[in-house]
């Protein structure tokens, strides 16, 4: 009886822990009332930040959790957390302490609940910060791999096709489209706008966020545009020396390409600091001011950043009197050779001061340091408003306001910074010239020769690259009339090349007249450049069409055509089964002649308009259609 009543005491005592132990577990799953911070569910392995403050006693709603995937989540102030799915009060998905992984039974909204403990499901008096991760997902996603803008004016094209992983729809559209992500450091304060040179495959939504947002489908995208077209689009609000992402994303699956490029405020404050160097992509008027020296007295003196002894030449040292009213610029170079500038112009009366550094990844802090040396700078000597490096005194300047030109290589980067010393309000037109261009955008290849010439009847071009950096290839494109170019074939490039390389292409189908050609080169990133443009003419007696315009069109066909000597041209319109409506022949002269067509009585369709020398029987045919 003894050794009976002990083992029901003992059953007793396990029971009573086993029903302790569960009351506590249920307890610990609680259902909380307060809603508190919404997020869609990650799409790569990189932790999503739901809020910055939840307390205990609060739920986060996740939307777009994905059935299979593998998930985690986090609390830093520890804890226990409930997952539930459905209903903020459905059933348990998982259950225990921070950091708790699961994984979704189903696709759907979750609801993650947060407590002190894992007994009861007080309220706290302090928030702390939860996350959510997916780590069954990839490292991809359109956050893996923004693409830093060089500046404002830098040309970006995109090609794109397929899925993406987000639907952000800030432009009140789904954009179910490949997503690209751009980001930008303003470098004034004011309204910039986004420039679309061209566009193709449909509509693509731009959008904007503050990088200090974060980088997710949730963090508070404005919608710029719903693009279709070229045209301007904005404005953004922005403020100088903030980091902003730009969302590129099409509203379908499909082919799309899309080229643009970032508008800054024609206005605005002087950058006085070296992080916010302004990019220099041409040739600019910019405003000056008594600004000071900015947030950062940046140059001490005399020193190996400042020093009183010109790097150079035989004028005076650099910035003597240290950093005035300051403005800073970054110089990009996109093709090598002799960089040569001037800052204002002769007979201004003001003294202008300016130094300059190759530039670096520490080259700001290297400056402030005063271990960084100058490559140029120039202690106005004669107060004309007038300096900067010349192999060759510029008209009306003075020897002691110029320095030599300096050797430059593709892709090097410099720092200027320009001294108001004479506290002048204006503004100073900054220009380049000498051998070397400079760009927002670096080229990926350094070009050599470029040339063409016409060869039994077709247009053989040939060019050369004197360094290439992986470069994938060259699409040759073409223009009737220097502005307009289409692309008419591929040419496969060397990857990286540090040598010399040499192409050539032959387009079988180039019609008669000047043709423009040029060559964009395309990185594997996407990224892309152009060379210089070239000409090539046709035989004499050949027709040459510059364009037929407006097509379609309602009333009147017009067509530019260039003729290389005096014709007798016959004009012949004819549906597309070869029936002639419509037939002519006039003298014209060498040269660009307009021609032009009536078609207001004409049927709606689609014609040949066959354009003949009636000499040399050379031929241009024309579809056009009218609507």
């Amino acid at each position: 009886m003894k050794n009976l009543l002990s083992f029901n005491r003992i059953g007793v005592v396990i029971m009573l822990v086993c029903t302790i132990v569960f009351q506590q577990n249920v307890l610990g799953q609680c259902t909380n009332a307060f809603a508190f911070g919404t997020a869609a569910a990650p799409t790569n392995n990189t932790p999503l930040t739901i809020s910055s403050c939840t307390y205990q006693q609060e739920y986060n709603t996740i939307t777009g959790i994905v059935a299979g995937s593998s998930y985690t989540s986090t609390y830093d102030l520890g804890g226990c957390i409930t997952v539930r799915s459905g209903t903020p009060g459905g059933p348990v998905v998982a259950f225990g302490t921070s950091p708790l992984a699961w994984v979704a039974p189903s696709s759907g909204t979750y609801y993650i609940h947060y407590n002190v403990n894992c007994v009861t499901c007080a309220q706290a008096t302090s928030c702390g910060v939860t996350t959510i991760t997916c780590t069954s997902c990839s490292s991809g996603g359109p956050c893996a791999s923004i693409t830093p803008l060089i500046g404002c004016g830098a040309s970006i094209g995109i090609s794109v096709s397929g899925p993406g992983t987000w639907d952000v729809g800030a432009c009140g559209f789904s954009t179910p489209g490949l997503e690209t992500i751009y980001s930008i450091v303003a470098p004034l304060t004011g309204n910039y706008s986004i420039d679309v040179t061209s566009i193709t495959g449909g509509f693509i939504d731009f959008m904007w966020v503050d990088a200090a947002s974060g980088c997710s489908p949730t963090a508070g995208w404005n919608c710029i545009a719903d693009v279709v077209a070229a045209g301007n689009y904005g404005p953004m609000n922005w403020v100088a020396g903030n980091t902003y992402y730009i969302l590129v994303d099409p509203e379908g699956t499909g082919a799309y390409t899309v080229s643009f490029d970032v508008n800054c405020p024609s206005s605005a404050s002087v950058a006085g600091d070296c992080p916010q160097a302004i990019p220099i992509c041409t040739n600019v008027n910019f405003s000056i001011d008594p600004n000071g020296y900015g947030l950062i007295d940046e140059l001490c003196q005399p020193c190996t950043s400042n020093p009183n002894v010109n790097p150079a030449s035989a004028n005076s040292g650099c910035l003597l009197s240290g950093e005035l009213n300051s403005t800073w610029y970054e110089i990009n170079v996109s093709v090598g050779g002799t960089l040569e500038f001037s800052f204002g112009a002769p007979g201004g009366g003001n003294c202008y001061d300016w130094i300059m550094w190759p530039k670096t990844p520490t080259v700001c802090a290297d400056i402030v340091a005063g271990t960084q040396a100058p490559v140029r700078c120039n202690w106005n000597g004669t107060c004309d408003s007038y300096t900067g490096i010349a192999g060759t005194i510029p008209a009306g300047g003075f020897a002691n306001n110029f320095e030599p030109p300096l050797t430059v290589t593709a892709g090097q980067q410099f720092l200027i910074c320009f001294s108001n010393f004479s506290s002048a309000y204006t503004n100073v037109p900054l220009d380049f010239f000498g051998t070397a261009d400079i760009s927002c955008v670096t080229l990926p290849v350094e070009f050599g020769e470029f040339f063409g010439e016409r060869i039994r009847g077709k247009n053989e071009l040939f060019w050369s690259t004197l360094s290439e950096v992986n470069c994938d290839h060259f699409d040759v494109e073409r223009s009737a009339d220097g502005i307009e170019f289409t692309k008419v074939g591929e040419v496969k490039g060397a990857g990286t090349h540090l040598s010399l390389s040499e192409y050539t292409f032959t387009d079988e189908t180039a019609p008669s007249g000047i043709m423009y050609y040029r060559i964009k080169q395309l990185d594997h990133n996407g990224a892309y450049a152009y060379s210089k443009v070239i000409t090539i003419e046709s035989n004499l007696g050949e027709i040459g069409v510059l364009r037929a315009y407006p097509n379609p069109t309602s009333e009147l066909l017009s067509v530019e055509v260039l003729l290389g000597t005096d014709a007798n041209l016959q004009c012949k319109v004819t549906d597309l089964s070869g029936k002639t409506i419509a037939e002519s022949t006039q003298a014209h002269s060498r040269g660009m002649n307009k021609l032009e067509f009536n078609v207001r009585d004409f049927s709606m369709g689609s014609y040949l308009l066959i354009i003949e020398n009636v000499e040399t029987k050379a031929q241009e045919v024309i579809r056009f259609v009218v609507n």
